[in-house]
């Protein structure tokens, strides 16, 4: 049995295992990152997603999301012309902005920036 001791704590491992982020993994088939994750070997880390490079995916901010896509606010989208982010919310076309929740003008009246109104 092996100890390894943590800035913390110490963490129990068997002879066979490595520790990282403080937790015990077996290293066939997979890696520490950024000690603190156990990822596939060849993987990355994004926020704490474990996921393959190879041009699927990027990582935006933390946000792991579909390649092409961007971010707004914690939500990826296909930016092509169906939404637009406002002040880090995702709002169909057309719409407006009241309290971070999104309306349509036609429809809608957003009194002091705070309430929506049925018109």
């Amino acid at each position: 049995m092996m100890i390894c001791i943590t800035h913390t704590s110490a963490l129990v491992c068997s002879a066979l295992q490595k520790a990282c982020g403080g937790k015990c993994y077996y290293p066939v088939g997979m890696q520490c990152v950024n000690n603190a994750y156990v990822c596939k070997v060849g993987q990355s880390v994004c926020g704490s997603e474990c996921f393959y490079d190879v041009g699927v995916h990027s990582c935006i901010n933390g946000v792991l999301c579909n390649f092409g896509q961007k971010l707004c606010g914690n939500e990826c989208y296909l930016d092509v012309g169906v939404h637009s982010c406002l002040d880090g919310v995702l709002c169909k076309l057309g719409q407006k902005l009241c309290n971070k929740q999104c309306y349509y003008p036609v429809a809608q009246t957003c009194v002091s920036r705070r309430w929506l109104i049925e018109k």
